[in-house]
């Protein structure tokens, strides 16, 4: 029976943020006031913190004396609820500020706030003698153990909060707390300022199983070491973690870099993603990793792009004299992350000379650099490299390699074993990490997974033995069993056997709309937009009719679904697309977009890549041509093809890449003459 329009919301378990805000000396300034005077001076700060939570998206559930409790996530929930938490508890801040410069009272001058913040679930609904609505539970606790725990004018913020908006805020390490009535410690770091430009890749999840990284002290100290070697010789270095797929690279590269970002402020971090889906895209890579500093996206006009990049480089580039001058090296990175500069003097030179105009373009990164890390040490982090094109491959060795500068940049970088087999020689003498299977026991099962602390010894065992050390595979089992009344035990014994199987059953589990979206998104590769899922679904015959959806209703039904894929922790949305006006994502793991594409039916599949193809054709430039030309290779369309082929072998030759673009123009040379279908 559905809810009448004024009934109180029904009580449900959310995730949500909760902040704990405390105005230290605001009791005292009360009792110095007369108390006609109290409201005439503290209203203007309660109007004013009152106008900032509701601009940031927040609910005031609960106001005691001077301490206002503030949730986001609840009763609705955005993908960057914490976000705005904390981002509305630094403009609570400088509110306070304002307030106090513009007060008339001398009493004002000893306010200060102390702030905490905990992501976790919440009992919320309207509850308790009053019946208002509020939220409950150990989140709100932990938010005011937190802020209990701060400084006066700081702001702390526990892990589970850190690690959703880490990359949008410069944020410390702090010494661990004991959480009350348990032995167990928390992390917990403070907030010291908003990024104003995010310098690496972050997506956004909407999930809310905590995980912690297990079994890799070892390594974790091997990267320190390579790290303080970079700080003492302020020489490039790169280390490279290898290991079989699920073992949990990408994870260890993200918990270093954490710990890396809590420990040094004035370290710069940047970062980029090979895909399979862009694996013959020239520089790539480093497309990826300058297009998310610069805020560059795919369908941006040339003359904003170039006031993007022009802009971004003077940004780092100092006052220090040189023979390079920022605009030189501007238009030699745009050159090859597809910034075009048609009338530069500089690229002129170099009209007719592909190689050497490349060969100055990697002198030009050293130069940029060398002025970033004039701020402070460099970290990149460079991911799947197996899936790395041939030149960005070329510049991540010259830059480690062959620049001769002093540079404290550290490339971090993760791929699969067989890739040490693939470039051994181009690798040598990197730090090599190569990651096995963990050796789990119960212990560290629930030490891994806080939601399984009262979770018996032998389900802990059968779950460390069944995952056979293997990361993803634990945590996809432990997703597919935990609960609020803790593990299934029946589902837990139906469990399939392989990760694979595993995975399927995880998309089995979602709604109808839900696993046409996951199959649709594949198409597109392990990266996807909702465009192309849009495309895909109205490009399958026959789709709409069975989910009984129209041209209408498609938009709202599609975004639901990816909703529903965030909330299962099955693909993350990227924060800010490469396509302006879209909402990019990625799948949570390659096994799982390639375990979605298997379960598309054939007879769907060529007209879906058609689709997609298409839908890419309108909106890229010739860097991304190979991938319209293998969109419509596989919808059989060989003709189209072949057009978007011979693009992008020009490009690449262009960029004086000729080894790919004779590898391109090969290809192409072996694809059949009719059109199927």
């Amino acid at each position: 029976m559905p809810m009448e329009k004024d009934s109180p919301p029904a009580e449900e378990r959310l995730l949500a943020t909760v902040l704990f805000v405390d105005i230290l000396g605001y009791s005292a300034l009360v009792d110095k006031l007369n108390a006609d005077l109290v409201r005439q001076v503290t209203d203007p700060l309660w109007e004013e913190f009152g106008q900032i939570i509701k601009e940031h998206g927040g609910l005031v559930v609960n106001q005691i004396g001077d301490s206002l409790v503030v949730a986001w996530g609840a009763p609705e929930s955005h993908e960057d609820d914490a976000e705005r938490a904390v981002s509305a508890s630094l403009e609570l801040r400088e509110g306070l500020r304002r307030f106090k410069e513009g007060a008339d009272h001398s009493a004002t001058r000893s306010l200060h706030l102390r702030m905490g913040i905990h992501t976790g679930l919440v009992l919320a609904g309207n509850l308790g003698l009053r019946g208002e609505y509020t939220v409950l539970g150990d989140t709100v606790n932990v938010a005011q153990l937190l802020e209990n725990s701060a400084e006066p004018g700081s702001l702390i913020v526990s892990e589970s909060t850190y690690q959703t908006i880490r990359g949008a805020f410069q944020a410390k390490r702090l010494t661990p707390i004991q959480l009350k009535g348990t032995r167990a410690l928390m992390n917990i770091f403070e907030i010291l300022e908003e990024l104003p430009q995010p310098t690496k890749l972050r997506y956004r999840s909407k999930g809310g199983l905590e995980t912690r990284l297990i079994g890799r002290e070892v390594e974790m100290d091997l990267l320190r070491k390579v790290f303080e070697k970079t700080l003492q010789t302020s020489q490039p270095q790169l280390a490279l973690v290898t290991g079989d797929m699920g073992v949990g690279k990408s994870r260890l590269l993200f918990e270093f870099t954490g710990y890396l970002e809590t420990h040094h402020p004035l370290l710069t971090v940047m970062s980029s993603r090979a895909l399979e889906q862009t694996s013959q895209i020239p520089y790539f890579l480093w497309k990826e990793l300058w297009a998310n500093r610069f805020g560059l996206k795919e369908d941006d006009p040339i003359e904003i792009a170039q006031s993007k990049s022009i802009e971004g480089v003077r940004s780092f580039w100092g006052r220090a004299l040189g023979e390079i001058t920022a605009v030189e090296a501007t238009h030699f990175l745009g050159h090859i992350i597809g910034v075009n500069w048609e009338n530069s003097p500089y690229l002129k030179n170099y009209q007719n000379q592909p190689k050497e105009k490349a060969q100055r373009a990697f002198l030009m990164l050293e130069e940029i650099f060398q002025r970033i890390s004039q701020q402070g040490p460099v970290v990149l982090i460079l991911d799947d490299l197996h899936w790395a094109d041939k030149g960005s491959l070329a510049l991540i060795q010259h830059l480690w390699k062959d620049s001769g500068r002093k540079i404290p940049l550290l490339i971090l970088a993760g791929a699969r074993g067989e890739f040490l087999g693939q470039a051994a020689s181009e690798f040598q003498g990197a730090e090599i990490i190569q990651l096995g299977p963990l050796a789990l026991s119960a212990d560290l099962v629930r030490e891994a997974y806080p939601a399984l602390k009262n979770t018996s010894e032998a389900i802990l065992n059968h779950l460390a033995e069944k995952s056979g050390g293997n990361p993803y595979f634990l945590e996809e089992m432990v997703k597919n069993v935990v609960g609020e009344e803790g593990v299934d035990q029946d589902h837990l014994k139906k469990l399939p056997d392989t990760l694979k199987g595993l995975l399927q059953t995880r998309l089995d589990s979602l709604s109808l709309e839900g696993r046409a979206t996951a199959y649709f998104a594949s198409v597109s590769g392990r990266v996807f937009w909702r465009g192309s899922v849009l495309a895909a679904f109205r490009g399958a015959p026959g789709v709409t009719r069975v989910l009984n959806v129209s041209s209408l209703n498609l938009v709202g039904k599609v975004q639901k679904a990816l909703d529903e894929l965030m909330e299962r922790e099955l693909a993350f949305l990227r924060v800010g697309s490469v396509f302006s006006g879209d909402r990019e994502y990625i799948f949570k793991h390659a096994l799982l977009q390639e375990v979605a594409y298997e379960r598309l039916p054939d007879e769907m599949k060529l007209a879906c890549h058609r689709a997609v193809a298409e839908w890419l054709a309108e909106k890229i430039g010739p860097e991304r041509s190979i991938s319209v030309a293998h969109h419509f290779e596989k919808a059989g369309d060989f003709d189209q093809a072949q057009i978007y082929f011979t693009q992008a072998a020009d490009y690449a030759r262009s960029l004086g890449d000729d080894e790919e673009a004779d590898d391109i123009q090969y290809y192409a040379r072996t694809l059949p003459d009719t059109l199927l279908g």
